[in-house]
């Protein structure tokens, strides 16, 4: 279960996702996410019965939201 301080982390992690993996922070699809440890986060998605997720370490980079976004699009586009 998150913390209340984590939580815009979470959003801005998930806004930040989106763009990496859809082109733009409002476009693509909702994230649910939960928090694994104090630095490790878990984010999903689905679409079409598909089921895309990635793991982030904090403190996230720049990078490693576009490989998370790139591994995102790559697992709901496996049809």
């Amino acid at each position: 279960m998150p913390n209340a301080d984590s939580l815009p982390t979470a959003e801005a992690i998930c806004s930040a996702l989106r763009w990496a993996a859809f082109g733009g922070r409002h476009r693509g699809l909702p994230f649910t996410y939960r928090q694994l440890s104090d630095e490790r986060w878990h984010f999903e998605t689905e679409y079409g019965g598909n089921k895309a997720w990635v793991d982030l370490e904090l403190p996230v980079t720049p990078l490693s939201l576009l490989v998370a976004g790139a591994l995102l699009i790559q697992q709901l586009n496996c049809s």
